[in-house]
């Protein structure tokens, strides 16, 4: 990159514009799922039935796709899915041979559902005219060429995110917010995936990993402080206290249960996975000149503001 737009961080205002288009169709899909019987968290993983479309379900790869969240939570869920009716056990329901953890397909009550959802969320969006439609088309545009740059071959990255975010794209012929959805998505599958490979190589789990980041963004220092900051993703406290034992064994955290702070090393293994994570999100931006990117900023940060008047 050259010139005034070297130094820009993409991922904050891509993830604040998602986040702002979001709210805007959410509740459509909630209230679907609803009268269907089906309340949130649940339903958000019959979408991933059209994510990984043709492969089975399980715990194990939805941690690929979500490492921070025990398995034991994905299984639970997946489990309430199939009491509703909208997920089989693959076979008897036993672990095949050689499976870390149950695998789930959908029925076809699950699939309709899923579908349902998506529709609902389409439609709501061919209703909103955030910024006008030139604008829309253009921003559409811009954000297209940076999703294909996405797909190409970067070291360590493996896009394995961004390429099941993509099944889900509705086409060139659907309505233009959809599309810029759909592009907004794929750019957080994309971040996750650079984020990952930011820190796998270090040998911890994502809870581990995470239980550091709150500590070194000093958002919890206390044993208790992390069990309830992370308790939504299904960990016990045992685990949690396991996963800080084993960052104190690294040097990366020191102090009591009472109050924990990184260390100079964890804090540089934290600040290293960062940068790299905001160079490897930051790349695909280069297929823009430095006019494009400035535009495409401008768009992002005016149809944030549209939503949140």
């Amino acid at each position: 990159m050259g010139g005034t737009t070297d130094k820009i961080q993409f991922w904050p205002i891509v993830r604040t514009a998602a986040i702002a288009l979001n709210s805007a169709y959410w509740p459509a899909i909630d209230s679907t799922a609803k009268a269907r019987g089906i309340e949130s968290p649940a339903w958000q993983y019959l979408l991933y039935l059209l994510v990984f479309r043709g492969e089975p379900l399980s715990a194990a790869v939805m941690h690929v796709r979500g490492p921070y969240t025990s398995t034991r939570l994905f299984e639970e869920r997946f489990e309430t899915l199939v009491r509703l009716g909208f997920l089989s056990h693959q076979g008897a329901g036993a672990k095949p041979a050689g499976a870390e953890t149950t695998q789930y397909l959908p029925t076809n009550t699950g699939l309709s559902a899923a579908h349902s959802f998506l529709h609902a969320a389409h439609l709501k969006m061919s209703g909103l005219a955030p910024l006008p439609l030139t604008e829309l088309e253009r921003l559409s545009v811009l954000l297209e060429r940076v999703v294909h740059a996405c797909l190409k071959p970067l070291a360590p990255l493996d896009g394995w995110c961004v390429s099941h975010s993509m099944n889900l794209d509705p086409g060139p012929r659907a309505h233009v917010v959809a599309r810029v959805d759909q592009y907004l998505s794929d750019l957080a599958a994309y971040r996750d995936d650079c984020h990952i490979s930011s820190w796998k190589s270090h040998g911890v789990d994502g809870h581990v990993w995470e239980i550091l980041t709150f500590v070194w963004r000093k958002q919890a220092d206390s044993l208790d402080a992390l069990h309830e900051k992370l308790k939504h993703r299904g960990f016990t406290q045992e685990e949690t206290t396991r996963a800080v034992q084993e960052l104190l064994d690294r040097g990366w955290v020191e102090g009591t249960s009472v109050r924990y702070s990184t260390t100079a090393v964890g804090s540089d293994v934290r600040q290293t996975a960062q940068d790299t994570t905001d160079t490897l999100f930051n790349a695909p931006f280069v297929c823009l000149d430095d006019t494009e990117r400035a535009e495409l900023v401008g768009l992002l940060e005016k149809l944030t503001k549209a939503f949140q008047k």
